[in-house]
């Protein structure tokens, strides 16, 4: 299927302020065309503010969330009430608009305003599409103090660039950092998990993957980097959890993920927000290891810099999810949800068992859980393999 669509660069704007005549000079559609994200944002530069930053979202989301189809964004446009053409996509995310050839937007205007709320409009689209069939997130006071501890590493006159955040298996740090990416991301935050083999080829390939680097930079060391160094800036920041994973025992300072995440941090002006479990603290400040990631706790502001969770779930955060599951923060419920933050898995368990508790209301018909369903929850049991009285299917 041909998806070049053909754009007159003579032709004169509509009432969208886009030229759409057909011609013989052509440029590829954003429609299935993948495109680098750092050439795309340099396409969009001498767009104003807002629209420069909207535009900067929705390139990403695009990217991310529509695998590079705008036929997919359209549809979601649509969906939303914002009913406009492929090429509308094409020129609006590639460049083309406020030049002189394809027209412009008065601020404020009617078309400037629609494409704004359009862009908030698919913003709490995206949340919602992302948590749909999963258990809402819950912003608890944690979730705020992570989300405020690295608004601080990130704004740009930070002294400290690189920030640490450690604390136990279960106590939410993965979650939250997920959720914080999710409400940042497109062009500004990314998140991967650092790599089960420690391998600096295999974290640069995940987060040239984030950056939508082609393929065949993404498997040639030298393109990779310098692709991933392209879409890297002072207003970047990568969180890489469960950092603990790229530390090579017996090494010393032969480190190449930590050496690599220092450096380009430092030539690229970005933030670099690591996640570890606590035992990795030990290592950072008085393992065999200390002299070495003493260049990293002086970059973190010193190792009473470093946010830690928690052993256990704090009472405010087991209010604010009571709450959010419609039960009454007093002591009934709250004596079910502080014994199971301390049971290994953590904040894992109250979270599985409340989600077990609302399948039981559910199953009776009822939309509140009650003081029966946390009990029932706290009991139950997988039914055993084998256990059923039936015969039948037990013959060889």
């Amino acid at each position: 299927m041909d998806t070049t669509t053909h754009i007159d660069t003579a032709g004169k704007p509509n009432e969208t302020g886009i030229a759409a005549t057909p011609s013989t000079n052509s440029v590829k559609t954003i429609s299935r065309t993948r495109m680098d994200l750092a050439r795309l944002e340099r396409d969009v530069t001498h767009y104003p503010e807002p629209i420069r930053s909207a535009v900067v979202w929705l390139q990403h989301y695009w990217a991310d969330t529509c695998r590079g189809n705008g036929s997919a964004l359209r549809l979601i446009g649509e969906k939303l009430g914002f009913d406009k053409s492929d090429e509308f996509y094409n020129n609006l995310l590639k460049g083309y608009n406020f030049t002189p050839k394809y027209g412009n937007w008065q601020d404020g205007g009617k078309a400037w305003s629609e494409f704004l709320e359009f862009i908030e409009a698919i913003k709490r689209y995206a949340v919602h599409a992302e948590r749909a069939g999963k258990m809402p997130f819950i912003c608890t006071p944690t979730f705020y103090c992570v989300e405020a501890f690295i608004n601080t590493h990130r704004s740009l006159n930070a002294v400290c660039k690189i920030a640490g955040l450690c604390g136990p298996t279960g106590s939410q740090k993965s979650a939250v950092l997920r959720h914080y990416a999710m409400l940042n991301n497109h062009g500004q935050v990314i998140h991967v998990e650092a790599p089960a083999n420690g391998r600096l080829a295999q974290l640069q390939r995940k987060i040239a993957e984030r950056f939508h680097v082609g393929r065949k930079a993404l498997f040639r060391g030298a393109d990779r980097e310098s692709s991933i160094r392209e879409n890297l800036n002072e207003t970047r920041t990568i969180i890489v959890d469960n950092s603990q994973r790229l530390y090579l025992d017996g090494r010393g300072s032969d480190q190449p993920a930590f050496n690599w995440l220092l450096e380009v941090q430092e030539d690229t002006g970005c933030t670099v927000i690591l996640s570890f479990t606590s035992d990795f603290t030990d290592v950072l400040v008085a393992g065999r290891a200390r002299g070495y990631f003493e260049q990293f706790i002086g970059r973190m502001g010193g190792a009473e810099n470093l946010l830690r969770f928690p052993d256990y779930a704090p009472a405010a955060d087991l209010r604010v999810i009571a709450r959010s599951f419609g039960l009454e923060a007093g002591k009934g419920a709250m004596d079910y949800l502080h014994a199971w933050s301390r049971e290994a898995g953590r904040i894992r368990i109250v979270f599985h068992r409340l989600q077990l508790a609302q399948a039981f209301a559910k199953a009776e018909d009822r939309t509140r859980i009650t003081l029966a369903d946390l009990e029932a929850a706290k009991d139950y049991r997988p039914t055993a393999i084998g256990t059923d009285d039936d015969d039948e299917g037990g013959a060889a």
